[in-house]
């Protein structure tokens, strides 16, 4: 796994958090498609890099199976809405669901060639965010 960039990550994050606020405020055209796939993608997001900045402090917590497979569930949920908005993204999203039951089986190699590592995937929800605004 490629190191985790926290800047990236924080502007990713506040840039899907913003995305909702203009929805909220409506100043983007709501639909609930677009807003389920925002919250599912922003929830497995933020719940990614939290697992992954816990488990590489220098005295991180090791392996937690059970977030793990948390993470994998999330993920999974975010594929399903995304399938209407962007079937490549909602794709990436259901491999990444299953990269998380058993990520020691992933070299970089594989993960960046199937797009799925975090910041890739964190980006290409934003961009979708941005075709949407």
């Amino acid at each position: 796994m490629s190191p985790l960039d926290p800047a990236l990550g924080l502007q990713i994050v506040n840039g899907l958090l913003n995305v909702l606020r203009m929805a909220r405020d409506g100043r983007i055209e709501r639909t609930e498609q677009f807003d389920k796939a925002l919250d599912a993608s922003l929830a497995a997001s933020i719940a990614t890099y939290s697992y992954l900045g816990q488990i590489r402090e220098p005295d991180a917590i090791h392996r937690d199976w059970a977030k793990e497979a948390e993470l994998a569930r999330l993920w999974g949920n975010a594929a399903v809405p995304l399938r209407h908005l962007d079937k490549d993204l909602a794709d990436r999203c259901q491999i990444k669901a299953f990269y998380w039951t058993g990520p020691e089986g992933w070299t970089q190699g594989e993960i960046d060639e199937a797009r799925i590592g975090i910041d890739k995937i964190a980006s290409d929800i934003q961009d979708l965010r941005r075709k949407r605004t």
